[in-house]
């Protein structure tokens, strides 16, 4: 297992904020996902970040799980404790199961799946999710180092890059990719040979993830475009660990 995250100070036994490995939001009010939860909502999940493994981002690196208000969900789920990849990705079924399927749904605003068995639990919940209104599906991976593209099945699943090499190297493993840059940073021309696609919602083309929906096609986005988000939150932090990334290639 990795090591324990930092964000575990609520209690366990809270009555007001009882621990769960998961949990699901109908509406979220997430504003880069919608910025009218009702009028045009967007569902979402959340699992402990003892599923999401190797991150160059976690563990106060510059995580945005770990800022904001979110940090508050964050922590009420790590205080679940660790548990089996497997296990964790159950709970996290279980809370897709929850959801009505009547939205688009955001996989894992914090979460992941760190092996290939965990990340087909997930997406046969997926699956499940999007027959019953013909929504679409979307999230993001750190792990497709070590998990097969094919156990996310039709989930439309990035993988979550740093490097250039990264890109190159998850394209290679059958992945969509998206790279976090800095804020500061020029946009490339091209990126492992890919054309880069800066989110829609960053460039203000878009509103928000519902009105642009970029990443729910990643088989339109693999082997020719990446989306490119400019690095957000505890910018210093994430500043130095993409350095610290960059300078290990």
């Amino acid at each position: 297992m990795t090591s324990q995250p930092v964000l575990t100070t609520i209690a366990k036994d809270s009555p007001r904020h009882k621990p769960a490995f998961a949990t699901g939001r109908e509406f979220s009010e997430d504003a880069k996902l919608t910025i009218a939860p009702r009028e045009r909502p967007v569902s979402a999940t959340y699992v402990s970040q003892h599923s999401c493994g190797p991150c160059p981002f976690k563990n106060g690196n510059g995580c945005m799980a770990e800022a904001g208000r979110l940090r508050w969900t964050t922590a009420r789920l790590n205080a679940s404790g660790p548990a089996s990849p497997e296990v964790l990705a159950e709970a996290h079924a279980a809370e897709i199961d929850k959801l009505t399927g009547r939205w688009p749904l955001r996989l894992d605003v914090v979460g992941d799946a760190m092996t290939s068995t965990a990340a087909r639990i997930i997406s046969t919940a997926v699956q499940r999710y999007k027959a019953r209104f013909g929504q679409v599906a979307w999230g993001y991976t750190h792990q497709w180092r070590t998990v097969d593209r094919e156990a996310w099945q039709d989930t439309s699943i990035l993988a979550s890059c740093e490097t250039e090499a990264d890109v190159a190297l998850a394209t290679q493993r059958g992945y969509a990719t998206a790279i976090v840059i800095n804020a500061d940073d020029v946009v490339p021309e091209r990126i492992a040979g890919l054309k880069p696609l800066l989110c829609l919602k960053e460039s203000g083309a878009k509103l928000d993830c519902e009105d642009c929906r970029a990443c729910t096609f990643d088989d339109r986005l693999r082997g020719h475009a990446v989306i490119v988000f400019l690095g957000k939150g505890p910018v210093r932090k994430l500043r130095e660990a993409l350095r610290k990334r960059n300078e290990e290639v």
